[in-house]
C-alpha cells in the first residue's frame, strides 16, 4: 500500500507468493519497531514497579491497583484503536502510518513516567502515576503497537515469509527488554542511584526509541493490498460485525491466550526478579546478570532454533516442547534457589524454553487472520491483531498488579532496610512457582492449536477465491 495510486489490476492478493519476499533489511527495519516497543513493555513488565516503589516512594498497594485497573482500560482502548486502524486510508497503507505518527508522543510519555512529584501526599502520587501510566501505554502505546502488530500480514502473506519476519520481530525484540532491564540499574547508578538519575536515563532510551521507530517506517513497505475485496465486503461489514467474527475465531482465542499468559508469565518473572535479586540473592545487581542471560538465550532460539525446527515439528509442537522445558527448570531451581550461578544458568534453559513461543505466536496470529478470512469471508487482520496487544496488556497488568498486591498485602515497604519474612516468602514462591503453573496453562492452551495442518489446505483455496474476485 505503499502507493496508493497504483490501479487495482496491479495490487498484490492475487499476485504469487515469490513476488512478497521481504529483504533482509526489510526484515530488521520491522524488528526494529518492536525494539523500540520494548523500551515500555519492558520497562513496564520488570523495573517500573521497582521504581515506584522503592525510589519515587509510591506504595506497593497503590502501584498494584493502578496497574491492575488500567490494564483492563488499556484492553478496551485495544478494541478502539482497532475500530480507527481498520478505517484508515494513506498514501502511507493502512497500518505504517500509526508508526510515523506515534514516535514522538512515544517518547515523550515514556519520560513522563519517571517524573513522579515526590513531595506529595501518597494520593496525589497515585493520581500522578494513573494518568501519565495510561497516557503512556492506554493511548500512545496502543495507537502505536496495535497496526504495528498488523503490519506484518501487510508486509507479505507468503507464510514461510511471514514466519521469517516475526522470527527477526521476537529475536531482536529482546534488545529492547535488556537496555531497559539489564542495563538501567547500572545507567542509574552511574547518574546517582536517585530519581532523577531515572529521568536522565528515560531521556536516554526515550531518543534511541524514536530513531528506531522511524527506521521502521521508512524501511518497510506494505505489499499487500485488500482494498478492492474491502470495498465490496465494506457495504456489509460494520465494527459490530468485525468484532462479533473476531470473538468467534477459536485460532484467535487461543492466540489472545497464548500470548497474555506468556506476558503475564514474562512481566510476573521480570517484575518479581528485581526484588528477588535484592532481597534473596542479596544485590539487586545480579538482575542485569540473570536478566540478560535469559534474554540472550530466547535470542538465540528465535533467530536460529525456532526457524530451523519449526518446519519440521510446526508451530504448536515446538511452543509446547519449550513449555516442558521451562517446567523442568523451575523444578531444578528448587534444589539451590539462592544460588546465582544456578539460577543464572536456569534463566538460559528458560530462554530456551520461552523462545519457541515467542518466536511463533505472531505468526500464529497471522495464520488465524487467513483462517478467519477462509471461515467467515471477512478481512478484518486490525481486529484480529488486536490479540497480541490486548494479550500485552491484560497479561501484563494482571502481572504486575498482582505482584504489588502480594507484595502489599505481605507487608513489603519498599523504603524500609529490612522486609518481613511473609514478604520475603511471597517474593520466592512467585519467583520459583508461578512460571510452572503458567507453563502448564500455556501446554493447555497448544493442545487445542490445530491450525498448522489446516493451513496449505486454507491458503489454497484464499488463492482460488481471490482469483474470482472474491473474499
Amino acid at each position: 500500500m505503499e502507493n496508493l495510486t497504483k490501479k487495482s489490476e496491479n495490487r498484490l492478493p492475487d499476485k504469487s507468493h515469490d513476488s512478497q519476499r521481504v529483504p533482509l533489511y526489510e526484515k530488521f527495519a520491522f524488528a526494529s519497531g518492536d525494539v523500540a516497543c520494548n523500551f515500555v513493555f519492558g520497562f513496564t513488565g520488570s523495573l517500573l514497579t521497582l521504581f515506584y516503589t522503592d525510589y519515587a516512594g509510591v506504595s506497593a498497594a497503590t502501584v498494584g491497583l493502578v496497574m491492575l485497573v488500567s490494564r483492563f482500560l488499556d484492553g478496551g482502548s485495544d478494541l478502539l484503536f482497532a475500530c480507527i486502524v481498520d478505517k484508515v486510508k494513506s498514501k502511507h497503507g493502512k497500518a505504517r502510518p500509526w508508526v510515523l505518527w506515534m514516535a514522538v508522543p512515544f517518547g515523550i510519555t515514556y519520560i513522563l513516567l519517571f517524573t513522579v512529584p515526590s513531595d506529595c501526599t501518597q494520593a496525589m502520587k497515585g493520581i500522578y502515576v494513573f494518568v501519565t501510566y495510561n497516557l503512556c501505554t492506554t493511548v500512545v502505546y496502543t495507537a502505536l503497537n496495535l497496526p504495528y502488530g498488523a503490519l506484518s500480514s501487510l508486509i507479505t502473506r507468503d507464510t514461510r515469509q511471514r514466519e521469517f519476519l516475526q522470527a527477526f520481530r521476537m529475536g531482536l525484540s529482546p534488545i529492547g527488554r535488556i537496555l531497559v532491564t539489564a542495563v538501567s540499574l547500572p545507567i542509574v547508578e552511574a547518574f546517582g542511584d536517585g530519581q532523577g538519575a531515572w529521568i536522565k536515563t528515560s531521556f536516554i532510551f526515550a531518543t534511541v526509541a524514536i530513531v528506531l521507530l522511524l527506521f521502521c517506517f521508512f524501511g518497510t513497505k506494505e505489499r499487500v493490498d485488500f482494498r478492492d475485496l474491502e470495498e465490496k465486503q465494506e457495504k456489509k461489514k460494520t465494527n459490530k460485525e468485525s468484532f462479533l467474527v473476531m470473538i468467534k475465531n477459536k485460532y484467535w482465542a487461543l492466540c489472545l491466550g497464548l500470548w497474555g499468559v506468556m506476558v503475564l508469565t514474562s512481566t510476573a518473572n521480570s517484575t518479581i526478579l528485581g526484588y528477588y535479586a535484592k532481597y534473596i540473592l542479596g544485590d539487586k545487581i545480579y538482575v542485569s546478570q540473570i536478566y540478560t542471560a535469559e534474554q540472550v538465550a530466547m535470542i538465540v532460539c528465535i533467530l536460529f532454533v525456532t526457524p530451523a525446527l519449526v518446519k519440521f515439528t510446526g508451530k504448536r509442537n515446538i511452543t509446547m516442547y519449550g513449555m516442558f522445558l521451562v517446567i523442568a527448570a523451575q523444578l531444578v531451581l528448587l534444589l539451590n534457589p539462592t544460588n546465582v550461578t544456578l539460577v543464572t544458568v536456569l534463566a538460559v534453559v528458560k530462554g530456551f524454553g520461552y523462545g519457541p513461543l515467542w518466536g511463533s505466536v505472531f505468526a500464529m496470529l497471522a495464520d488465524a487472520c487467513e483462517y478467519g478470512q477462509w471461515k467467515f469471508h471477512v478481512r478484518n487482520d486490525a481486529f484480529l491483531f488486536s490479540a497480541g496487544s490486548i494479550g500485552s496488556k491484560l497479561g501484563g497488568g494482571i502481572a504486575a498488579g498482582m505482584v504489588g498486591v502480594v507484595l502489599s498485602v505481605c507487608g513489603y515497604d519498599g523504603m524500609a532496610s529490612v522486609q518481613t519474612e511473609q514478604s520475603l516468602s511471597a517474593i520466592y514462591w512467585v519467583y520459583v512457582f508461578l512460571p510452572i503453573v503458567l507453563a502448564v496453562v500455556q501446554i493447555v492452551f497448544c493442545l487445542f492449536y490445530k491450525l498448522d495442518k489446516m493451513l496449505p489446505m486454507i491458503n489454497k483455496e484464499l488463492a482460488e477465491r481471490e482469483a474470482r474476485g472474491e473474499i
